[in-house]
């Protein structure tokens, strides 16, 4: 990838983190739609890109009231390729915070700081070789592998 592609990259990659710490007042699930509107995803997309449930993507485009769980924020964020702070602004909106005393979130941070950019599928596989259960819905995984 040439230097002015990767200069394009990171600048989108910035606006969609700056924008998502901007807005407070909003809930978990209208930031996530926010920022699935925000690069364009369609559900099919979202699916593939994240490994997550069709009803998850619906969670966030109705504005549920439910809360969703740290491993889904997590699944988004590396799918979005979000910052460290910008995962971590989104992880507050829903009450969660990433705790590097705890082996799980330290991969996760990993990802998010030195894996920037790989799909859930490399995450994935990097998080089953240091232990950790790989990201994604089980049915949707289930669904992939038939």
């Amino acid at each position: 990838m040439s230097k002015g592609i990767q200069l394009v990259v990171h600048v989108e990659r910035y606006a969609r983190s700056a924008a998502l710490q901007r807005k407070t007042t909003q809930t978990c699930w209208q930031r996530v739609a926010e920022l699935i509107n925000a690069v364009g995803w369609q559900q099919r997309k979202f699916c593939n890109k994240t490994l997550l449930d069709v009803s998850v993507y619906e969670k966030a485009m109705k504005n549920h009231d439910s809360v969703p769980t740290l491993r889904t924020l997590i699944a988004i964020c590396i799918a979005m390729e979000l910052s460290v702070s910008a995962t971590n602004s989104l992880l507050y909106s829903a009450g969660h915070v990433l705790n590097d005393a705890i082996e799980e979130h330290r991969a996760f941070l990993y990802i998010l700081q030195d894996l920037p950019g790989v799909p859930i599928g490399v995450a994935n596989d990097f998080l089953i070789r240091v232990g950790v259960e790989p990201l994604g819905s089980k049915t949707f995984s289930k669904t992939k592998a038939v």
